[in-house]
């Protein structure tokens, strides 16, 4: 709302303004003798007056004031002479840029009539739209445009320190070394158009040379920090640059006033139109973003008051205002804003920071609390998952278990019958079929019995206390309780009788079902199937190999990862062989894999006969 209301003032008022400032133009009855007379680099404009001397004497105390222009120089005479110099006629030195000359009506009062002669630098500021008038109090006028520029010079110097000590680290290095830029060459700038007050003799040509230069320099220094925060785009911003370049050049390259002054009129059109697009946009993040209200509200009285200080200049150079310029204190009002909305943000995140600091802590115990947990479900649903696979183990072991045992009690169910019969009729030569007949029912409940104890022994508890048995009895159980699966497989198994392992036969078990049903798997049901073991140093190494479609080195390293699995969906979890490696390093063993697409896989499995602990630097197995 302070933007807009900003704006529609300014709209409606200044029309207005400007029509009540050329209502009071008069000219006193001021005879123009010379009606500007160029001639050269000459620009010159002289005119007389008798009624400006009577009105000074109904007005002894009151003063003469003469109309402000840019870059020229007054001499005032009285009857032919000269009472007053304002300013070097040749601009062989120069006291400003602005001011005018102020006569008191105490030393015209006595005399006939007054002569005004001007002298201007440039063609283009050669217009006098008032003229001189008799005023009661001393005007400020000299002492406003002298000493506004010097304490803006110095405004900037003080700023340029301040930002180096208090922002150094905590804004963007770009950021921070384009205002402290801009302070500098805007200062030099203001300490050029009042040469005369730091006593410095340069002819006009350098003096506007330096201080249009510089000014616009300075400004697109300004005008880059705007850039960098984001508040208009980076093409406007090429835009402008490419207009304060060429205009630099000219002024540099400028033999006169007029030729330089095209330079320095330039990119100020642009510099009011990017900023005043920067305003609008500074006004629409204040309704979006309240929380960086007073951040925004720095940056809009920047703009703010630059864009009615442009406005101001124009107004004065275009002679519609005879008064004072404020586009300096626009300059150094539009920084020392962005200063200090610089300064707003980075005390908000300063803020910031205390409180995650404070908070900290809290924050610290919160987010373990939440890891822990998830931590916990994560192994809780591990184990769920592990408890699954074996169950599907279980579910296969179960199919396999019953078949075996509907196969043993035919034996038991087919034989039966004939023996009711045989010793029903009992006679001396049936004896021997009725004892082969009860050989047989034996063997099959022996049979029964041996797939029974097998699935006690695989379904029994992981904690069961090692026990020392045959390795190949052990493979032998293993290879029962999976026979139905190996129908069609061609099983070669090479261990010595005499071959013990002392370990948790459970998990060992558990371990070789796996691996037989993904050597199975592999292989589709068809092949060779290869198991061997035999005792190298402390290790019993054994190896189960398949004819199988073998395994891919890119994925060769990821096998024993939980939930990898090259099966179709639904097909399998893969969650077999990372229950695999679980169960070896848990028996202080190691497991390897060899394996060419197309030639099969060998699993190379080490046991110590002896139980001990395995440091990682003995993964390899034995050759």
């Amino acid at each position: 709302m302070l933007i807009k209301s900003l704006f529609i003032a300014l709209l409606w008022g200044l029309p207005a303004w400007l029509g009540a400032i050329q209502a009071t133009v008069s000219t006193h009855d001021w005879n123009v003798t010379v009606a500007w007379r160029h001639s050269g680099a000459e620009n010159y404009f002289e005119a007389q007056s008798e009624q400006i001397v009577k009105d000074c004497r109904v007005h002894p105390v009151g003063y003469i004031v003469f109309p402000t222009i840019i870059q020229a120089a007054h001499i005032v005479e009285l009857d032919g002479w000269e009472l007053m110099r304002f300013g070097d006629p040749t601009f062989q030195t120069v006291r400003s840029y602005y001011g005018a000359p102020v006569l008191p009506c105490a030393q015209v009062k006595d005399g006939k009539r007054v002569t005004w002669k001007l002298y201007s630098y440039t063609k283009y500021f050669a217009r006098v739209r008032s003229f001189p008038h008799v005023v009661d109090s001393p005007p400020l006028v000299n002492f406003y445009h002298e000493t506004v520029y010097v304490i803006a010079a110095g405004v900037m110097l003080v700023l340029s320190l301040f930002c180096f000590v208090v922002f150094q680290g905590k804004i963007p290095n770009r950021l921070n070394f384009s205002l402290i830029a801009s302070c500098l060459v805007l200062s030099c700038n203001f300490l050029w158009s009042v040469p005369a007050f730091f006593n410095i003799t340069t002819n006009m040509l350098v003096t506007q040379k330096i201080a249009d230069s510089s000014v616009w320099i300075g400004l697109c220094l300004f005008f880059y920090c705007l850039r960098l925060d984001n508040l208009y785009s980076k093409y406007l911003f090429y835009v402008f640059f490419a207009a304060v370049v060429i205009g630099c050049l000219m002024i540099i390259a400028g033999t006169d006033g007029d030729a330089m002054q095209t330079g320095t009129s330039l990119p100020f059109g642009f510099a009011l139109f990017v900023a005043t697009y920067a305003l609008v946009k500074v006004s629409l993040r204040m309704r979006i973003h309240q929380e960086s209200l007073r951040r925004y509200i720095f940056q809009a009285l920047s703009l703010g008051i630059f864009v009615l200080a442009c406005f101001n200049d124009v107004a004065v150079i275009e002679g519609y205002l005879n008064g004072y310029m404020i586009l300096p204190i626009g300059i150094v009002s539009g920084l020392v804003f962005f200063a200090l909305s610089v300064h707003e943000h980075i005390a908000r995140t300063y803020e910031e920071r205390d409180y995650l600091r404070r908070h900290l802590e809290d924050e610290v115990k919160l987010k373990t609390w939440a890891l822990e947990n998830t931590l916990k479900e994560l192994k809780s649903a591990q184990s769920e998952l592990i408890q699954n696979e074996k169950l599907v183990s279980l579910g296969t072991l179960s199919a396999g278990i019953a078949h075996e045992i509907n196969n043993s009690l035919n034996y038991v169910n087919g034989s039966v019958k004939p023996l009711k019969k045989l010793i029903a009729n009992s006679q001396d030569a049936s004896k021997e079929k009725a004892i082969r007949l009860l050989d047989v029912m034996q063997n099959g409940l022996k049979m029964t019995f041996d797939i029974i104890n097998s699935l006690r022994s695989y379904t029994g508890l992981n904690m069961a206390p090692e026990k020392t048995a045959k390795l190949k009895e052990l493979v032998n159980n293993v290879v029962t309780l999976l026979k139905n699966r190996l129908i069609n497989v061609q099983l070669v198994v090479t261990i010595d009788e005499r071959l013990m392992v002392n370990t948790n036969l459970v998990s060992l078990q558990q371990v070789l079902m796996n691996l037989v049903s993904n050597a199975v798997d592999a292989m589709n049901g068809r092949g060779t199937l290869t198991i061997t073991a035999s005792a190298e140093q402390d290790d019993v190494v054994m190896m189960v190999g398949d004819s199988g479609c073998g395994i891919s080195p890119e994925i060769r390293d990821r096998i024993f990862d939980p939930f990898f699995t090259t099966k179709d969906v639904g097909a399998g979890t893969g969650i077999g062989l990372h229950i695999v490696r679980t169960e070896v390093e848990k028996l202080h063993g190691r497991i390897c894999v060899k394996s060419e697409v197309g030639k099969g896989a060998t699993f190379s499995l080490a046991l110590p006969i002896a139980v001990r602990s395995l440091e990682p630097s003995e993964c390899q197995l034995p050759a």
